[in-house]
């Protein structure tokens, strides 16, 4: 395995506190937990939504996509995401930008304190 890889069992949010960056399939799960931890993403879509989410990270700067997939085109698309500082920057943006997100059970209790 490369020096700048990790792989194991652990949670998710302690992992992605020490993460310079995610490889990934795309999914939403992975690529929301992953941009709000403020971390860059080398996305591999295999099917269904994965290559919507994928196409708009890529378009939102915080990742690259790899396809077709080959160990030479991994690598590259890693090193380029550490190499380039816009990819984090483009994470962390995504990150703050869930502070101008309201909190929908909040906005459910205020709705049904209005209606009474």
């Amino acid at each position: 395995m490369p020096p700048w890889a990790v792989a194991g069992l652990g949670s998710q949010a302690e992992l992605l506190t020490h993460a310079d960056v995610v490889i990934c399939g795309g999914g939403h799960g992975m690529v929301a937990k992953t941009l709000l931890a403020g971390v860059p993403l080398v996305a591999v879509p295999g099917g269904g939504d994965q290559w919507e989410i994928a196409n708009r990270i890529v378009r939102q700067g915080s990742a690259r996509l790899v396809r077709p997939l080959s160990a030479d085109a991994l690598v590259a698309a890693v090193n380029d995401v550490l190499a380039a500082p816009g990819y984090r920057a483009a994470a962390r943006r995504a990150a703050a930008s869930i502070a101008d997100v309201a909190d929908p059970v909040a906005v459910c209790h205020d709705a049904l304190a209005v209606a009474g």
